[in-house]
């Protein structure tokens, strides 16, 4: 089966509930941003080895880039059912901050480019607030209450493992 299928030629293409639409269109834009969410997720997987508790971190991020998948279906069907399937939770999220942020001290702006893994998770923590942007200036009919605090408590999670990343030496557990 080849890759190409020549139906978006003319700027148009389908959302899974096949309405053809803009590839302009707001829809596209917010699944552009998960795509590119998870592949910056990706690049920040790869950096993560030979750490305690890389796995961890490599496992949370993992079902992140899993749920962007059931995100972006939702978003391109209005089908809530593709909600049940998201494995993640902004309450996990708040956990996993919560255990982690009493290691840290904040006293300004955090410079990232400690190490590549740390400069991968800013980068993904900005295309996911870039996503909650897009994601809240969708209409109304293809957004739910969950996606939006999902993505917003993620943005929130990918600075503290950046943080956590960033620090030097032994790193608290996960």
């Amino acid at each position: 089966m080849p890759v190409y299928t020549r139906t978006g030629d003319t700027g148009l293409s389908s959302t899974l509930s096949d309405e053809r639409k803009s590839k302009s269109d707001p829809i596209f834009e917010v699944n552009g941003w998960m795509d590119h969410l998870n592949a910056a997720l990706g690049m920040a997987y790869a950096e993560i080895i030979d750490w305690p508790d890389a796995e961890d971190v490599r496992q949370k991020i993992r079902t992140v880039q899993l749920d962007l998948f059931s995100l972006g279906a939702f978003v391109s069907s209005a089908d809530g059912s593709y909600l049940d399937s998201v494995k993640g939770s902004a309450e996990e999220f708040e956990k996993c901050m919560d255990r982690l942020m009493p290691h840290f001290k904040l006293d300004g702006f955090v410079l990232p480019g400690a190490n590549r893994a740390e400069a991968a998770l800013h980068n993904a923590r900005t295309v996911c607030r870039t996503l909650e942007r897009h994601l809240v200036a969708l209409e109304a009919s293809r957004t739910d209450v969950r996606v939006a605090r999902y993505v917003n408590r993620l943005s929130d999670m990918l600075f503290v493992l950046a943080l956590w990343a960033g620090t030097p030496g032994k790193r608290p557990p996960v």
